[in-house]
C-alpha cells in the first residue's frame, strides 16, 4: 500500500502543477487584455 500512496501523491502533484500552469496562463492572458466583468 505504501507504493500506491506514493503513486497517488505523484499523480496529485502533477495534476496540481498542471492546474497551476493553466491558471497562471489564463491569468496572464486576462492581465494582458483589459478585463471586463461581463461575460461575452
Amino acid at each position: 500500500m505504501q507504493s500506491f500512496h506514493v503513486f497517488h501523491l505523484k499523480y496529485y502533484l502533477t495534476f496540481f502543477n498542471l492546474n497551476k500552469q493553466a491558471f497562471s496562463n489564463s491569468y496572464a492572458k486576462s492581465k494582458k487584455t483589459p478585463f471586463s466583468g461581463a461575460p461575452k
